[in-house]
């Protein structure tokens, strides 16, 4: 069953839609990431047509927490090219072009926090398997 949903949701929010050059004007397989929201980083991709009994919309939105937060947004454009946005405020559309995007934005490395740790060594445990013939128990005829 299809069904159309409304985001009504009060909270601040930043709306990016891109230009892309002809002929993909609208940089589909763009990969857009976004800094200082409520999250260290929001990454989306521009993608081609839809789902099943959906459709992909053009423009993506971001969280934006508050509206005092000033995001960095950064494109990573399909031909290589990269635009970057400092200091945008919440609760606009921006429109960003491929033609003034640069080919010499050093891109940063900045990575969320990892969820887990790998605590293996507290265990104190190695794993023992006695050798097992399961062809001898279970014949494939």
């Amino acid at each position: 069953m299809a069904g159309i949903y409304r985001n009504n949701t009060v909270k601040p929010r930043v709306a990016v839609t891109l230009k892309g050059l002809a002929p993909n004007a609208h940089g589909i397989g763009a990969k857009i990431r976004v800094y200082g929201g409520p999250v260290p980083m929001q990454s989306q991709q521009i993608i081609s047509g839809g789902r099943y009994l959906s459709c992909d919309q053009a423009m993506r939105v971001f969280a934006a927490g508050s509206l005092t937060n000033l995001l960095r947004l950064e494109v990573d454009w399909p031909g290589g090219r990269r635009s970057v946005l400092k200091d945008m405020a919440a609760n606009y559309i921006y429109e960003i072009d491929e033609a003034a995007a640069s080919d010499q934005e050093p891109q940063l490395d900045i990575r969320p926090p990892a969820f887990f740790e790998d605590v293996s060594r507290l265990l104190a445990h190695t794993n023992h398997e006695e050798p097992f013939d399961d062809f001898a128990r279970s014949r494939l005829f």
